[in-house]
């Protein structure tokens, strides 16, 4: 995974990608696979239901952390407690 962002950090494991940013504007991480995503943070939806990327608005204030669940399979797989 990796995104466009040279100021951004992320943090992935099989199921959940994390990203902290130092701005605000429009943010897209790549995937390696096809799948679905769901932001777990800081507000819960579907980001997108089959695509090999996430692109997303991080909060306009400053630094900000996203938090997304990917799901390849669309099971249950899950990175946080529900």
């Amino acid at each position: 995974m990796w995104s466009d962002d040279p100021g951004a950090a992320i943090y992935a494991s099989a199921a959940c990608v994390g990203i902290h940013c130092a701005s605000g504007g429009e943010k897209t991480i790549r995937l390696p696979y096809r799948s679905r995503v769901e932001m777990l943070y800081p507000e819960r939806r579907v980001i997108a239901s089959d695509s090999d990327r996430i692109v997303f608005t991080p909060s306009e204030t400053g630094m900000s952390t996203t938090l997304f669940r990917i799901d390849t399979d669309f099971g249950a797989q899950s990175c946080v407690n529900e």
